[in-house]
């Protein structure tokens, strides 16, 4: 096994495997049960373009993820932190930007960018070559589909695909993987009445209809369900980005597309 450590406050923990050719730079610290595949960089600089002082922040890598070949892992800016939570599964050629967050579970395919200030929720799932803008929140169990480009926020348990990206569904595959079919039940409702507050009330102001889903969520009586869209809600940077649309039209049959 043979790396490079090119910089300082280098941590590693136990049972870590790093492949042949990986870099890691200055202020990384990577947990216990972690597997780096071959040619990995981790916590090199951020591309901006604006000149950047010394990084303070951490990039850190929690227990038990993989992170596959040619994965790019940028340092935060300043003092904040580039994070990736537990058992993630980041693969190849894939790419992290700067002070993204990435909750436990999450699980990234080939190719896909996160542009800085990404935030995501646990077990979200982007397949190939989805990309993120800037400040954009995807919520817990949502699939984005291969090769769509996000620009606004993804509500939990939702499948989000397409050039605009919209939702379509409720993400039922993952949860049926993680969850009992209460949970179901109750992302199914909320999902539903969401959609038609967010079609079918014309009368009332665009962003009140754009929060009536999250609203619903948190009033869940489920623990899951109200936890994940109070997270979503408590960290949207709502002066940027809005939710994505949803793809029905009024008068949709929304048992079909449930």
């Amino acid at each position: 096994m043979t790396y490079r450590r090119k910089g300082r406050n280098i941590k590693i923990g136990k049972n870590v495997k790093i492949g042949d050719g990986v870099i890691i730079y200055d202020n990384v610290i990577i947990k216990d049960n972690v597997t780096i595949h071959p040619y990995a960089i981790i916590g090199n600089t951020p591309q901006h373009t604006t000149e950047i002082g010394d990084i303070e922040g951490y990039t850190t890598t929690n227990e038990g993820t993989t992170i596959r070949e040619f994965v790019t892992i940028h340092s935060p800016i300043s003092k904040d932190l580039t994070y990736i939570g537990k058992n993630c599964y980041i693969m190849a050629t894939a790419h992290i930007g700067h002070d993204c967050y990435l909750h436990d579970n999450v699980v990234l395919a080939n190719s896909v960018n996160l542009s800085g200030y990404t935030k995501i929720h646990n077990n979200a799932m982007f397949g190939l070559n989805a990309t993120t803008h800037q400040y954009t929140t995807i919520g817990s169990f949502a699939m984005i589909g291969m090769n769509t480009p996000i620009n606004r926020d993804v509500l939990p348990y939702t499948v989000a695909y397409g050039n605009p990206a919209r939702w379509y569904k409720m993400n039922r595959i993952g949860l049926q993987r993680h969850r009992n079919e209460k949970t179901i039940k109750a992302v199914e409702e909320v999902l539903s009445w969401g959609k038609q507050h967010v079609n079918y009330v014309h009368t009332l102001d665009k962003k009140l209809r754009d929060l009536d889903i999250v609203g619903l969520g948190k009033k869940s009586d489920i623990k899951e369900v109200r936890k994940s869209f109070e997270w979503f809600d408590n960290n949207r940077n709502r002066g940027n980005r809005k939710l994505i649309k949803y793809a029905g039209e009024v008068g949709y049959n929304l048992e079909y597309v449930i």
